[in-house]
């Protein structure tokens, strides 16, 4: 238990040895803190219950798979042949043993949405998602009216000369907020909307963060270089990276007006790290909470081609000091290939958090890995790859755990090439072999 998380008092005692013992293995170290340093903590790598399998050809970018109330696992991707489009399935069985619902294209879906993020509505438990649209120009988010989408309501929210990444998150009060970095002539922008379901109408828009400077990238390096960029929301928080300035921001409370932020990563000048190691933090961030008052934070720093993680607290609007968790993703650009690459961060059923990401582990093989924690702070991990493949191969990955603990991944497999239409999307189910254990 974090030393921030409130406990009940605990009767007093006179100091023994007997009871020194207990109480200082009790205490957090920095030591355990650090990956396999407790090793019968450390989770055992998953078990395949099913080989990664061809879930559709010609399609697989920006897959997303979630958890409905029933326990079954919705998926979704963008798809380029013989059809462009939405497609979703639906899984047969928490298992996924097969399709309860076969990919099919979206009808009433943009032709191309891409960055796309999709969520279980709070009390329906259909398909809600967000992505670009009009060839990344538009804001949008899509309702699925029913829990296989066959009908469809595409509801425009933003333009601007570019959006990228967008996330939302459903609470049944409060209606379901939508979170976007918007790209102009005049600089970036963070916009936070609420939108009612199912009509789409805005109720709500804030500008949370701005900057004097529209989103570029380098051309060299391929990597972001100025402006706003990926936000993601979790329990009313919401993290996003400031690349303009070199960090990495969380806000806390952000439909509360006392709402306040803290930088959790600095980095340094133009190609220097900062005092912690840190060139430029923040890319592919992906936020969870993890408790009533906890929240877990990972995000990349491309240019060390690195993967932290931080574990951020919202009554005491603070950030522990993030620990280096994975420091061979290999050459970490956001082209094509390249570390991170749309990951996704998921709570299983015994509440330890794991994290599944793209990596290059060599210049011809990429890989699906994932951090696996041992408790919902992630003070023991251990890191490992699920399933390896040619170049590109691990891309755009989701997770989803089902009812009877499987969990069920989706990513995209590029075979080597930078061609759509050899793009697959893959699905691979595997057994979590911890079980019960993290139960307490």
């Amino acid at each position: 238990m974090s030393p921030h998380m409130s406990r009940p008092p605990l009767p007093l005692l006179q100091p023994t040895a007997s009871l020194l013992l207990p109480l200082l293995l009790l205490q957090p170290t920095r030591a355990s803190l650090q990956p396999n340093t407790l090793p019968s903590m450390a989770p055992p790598p998953w078990s395949p219950v099913r080989a990664p399998r061809i879930a559709d050809r010609g399609a697989g970018r920006y897959t997303q798979a979630r958890s409905g109330a029933d326990g079954n696992v919705t998926l979704c991707w963008n798809a380029v042949e013989p059809e462009a489009g939405l497609r979703l399935a639906r899984c047969g069985g928490s298992s996924c043993e097969g399709w309860s619902h076969p990919p099919t294209l979206v009808s009433g879906a943009d032709g191309d949405p891409r960055f796309i993020r999709m969520r279980m509505a709070h009390r329906s438990s259909r398909p809600v998602l967000c992505h670009t649209s009009s060839g990344g120009r538009a804001l949008s988010l899509g309702i699925c009216l029913d829990a296989v989408c066959s009908q469809f309501k595409a509801v425009e929210l933003e333009r601007a000369v570019k959006v990228r990444h967008c996330d939302l998150e459903s609470s049944g009060r409060e209606g379901t907020r939508v979170a976007a970095a918007l790209s102009d002539e005049a600089g970036s922008r963070l916009v936070l909307l609420r939108v009612d379901l199912p009509t789409g109408s805005v109720a709500a828009k804030t500008v949370l963060a701005t900057a004097a400077d529209p989103f570029t990238v380098n051309e060299t390096t391929r990597r972001p270089e100025r402006g706003i960029e990926g936000p993601v929301l979790a329990d009313r928080s919401l993290a996003y990276w400031d690349i303009s300035g070199r960090r990495l921001r969380l806000v806390f409370d952000t439909a509360d007006l006392r709402r306040s932020s803290v930088v959790v990563a600095q980095g340094g000048g133009a190609g220097v790290a900062a005092a912690g190691g840190m060139v430029n933090p923040g890319a592919w961030a992906r936020l969870l909470a993890v408790g009533k008052d906890a929240l877990l934070l990972t995000f990349f720093d491309l240019a060390r081609h690195s993967l932290f993680l931080a574990r951020c607290f919202r009554l005491l609007r603070r950030c522990d000091a993030p620990v280096l968790v994975d420091a061979t993703a290999f050459h970490g650009d956001i082209s094509d290939f390249g570390a991170g690459a749309f990951p996704d961060l998921a709570l299983s059923p015994h509440g330890a958090p794991a994290l599944a990401y793209f990596v290059e582990a060599s210049p011809s093989r990429g890989c699906l890995r994932v951090l696996r924690c041992s408790d919902p702070l992630c003070g023991s991990w251990r890191l490992f790859d699920a399933s390896c493949g040619p170049r590109g191969y691990g891309r755009d990955a989701s997770l989803a755990f089902g009812r009877d603990g499987a969990i069920v991944a989706s990513f995209l497999d590029l075979d080597g090439h930078d061609d759509p239409a050899r793009m697959i999307a893959r699905v691979a189910v595997y057994n979590d072999s911890q079980g019960a254990v993290l139960a307490d």
